[in-house]
């Protein structure tokens, strides 16, 4: 399966997705976490590590989910791990795309996994409130 996900025991969902993947693929395994975690707000780990980088057209089909789920998805936190300067820079264009579309999601990218995970685990997202981190 190229978009997988599981919860590990501090309830963040890690959302790994391997290339190919299709907006569908994400889309659903998006939809199975908001349905299987009630308390909110969430903290994701994005594991992009093995996936190519989206191109424009799928970074604003996410951004269209963000906002058509944004009070469900409010003052989650989103950590997105990848490997590489192309995978950076799209990562860093829906991180952009969000904050302009006013997306109350908290995101930040990371080029070494262990370091997005430590980051999630420190922060609260009752917190975030839907703000965005600076």
């Amino acid at each position: 399966m190229p978009v997988t996900w599981a919860f590990d025991p501090d309830g963040i969902a890690i959302l790994t997705l391997v290339r190919p993947y299709t907006f569908h693929e994400w889309r659903h395994a998006m939809d199975e976490i908001l349905a299987a975690r009630s308390a909110r707000p969430l903290r994701v780990l994005s594991d992009r590590r093995a996936a190519e980088p989206p191109d424009t057209t799928l970074v604003e089909e996410m951004i269209g989910y963000f906002r058509a789920h944004a009070g469900r998805l409010s003052g989650s936190v989103v950590a997105i791990a990848v490997s590489g300067d192309a995978s950076f820079g799209m990562a860093r264009m829906l991180e952009i795309r969000a904050e302009v579309a006013h997306v109350p999601i908290m995101m930040k990218i990371f080029l070494h996994y262990d370091d997005a995970l430590r980051w999630l685990r420190s922060v609260d997202p009752s917190q975030v409130s839907g703000e965005r981190e600076r």
